[in-house]
């Protein structure tokens, strides 16, 4: 993964939601936080593992547990994201995905 580029899965944006969310959190509160959804804690843990080595989340320990917050913003993923699908979907023209994004709206009003 390129420096600032970010291929996230659903379930790892819904745990930097949670984290973006509360500023902070230890793996049961992200659990906790994901609810209804029930996803198990050794789950998380290891997701939450993967995100601070690929420079996404990084911890503190307090007393046992471990502290999570987010490196990187909402907005730096939403830019990175948006940038793959222009790249990949688009050739690389936002005004082709603007143009695209115009249309379907049109299209919508008129359904």
């Amino acid at each position: 993964m390129k420096k600032g580029e970010h291929q996230l899965t659903e379930l790892q944006l819904d745990i930097l939601g949670v984290i973006w969310k509360n500023k902070r959190a230890t793996v049961v509160e992200v659990v906790e936080g994901l609810a209804p959804r029930r996803i198990a804690r050794k789950t998380v843990a290891t997701i939450m593992s993967r995100l601070e080595q690929h420079g996404i989340l990084t911890h503190n320990v307090e007393g046992r547990e471990y502290v999570y917050r987010a490196l990187v913003t909402r907005a730096q993923v939403r830019r990175s994201l948006l940038r793959s699908i222009i790249d990949r979907l688009f050739d690389g023209s936002a005004h082709a995905l603007a143009s695209f994004a115009l249309e379907e709206a049109g299209t919508k009003k008129h359904r």
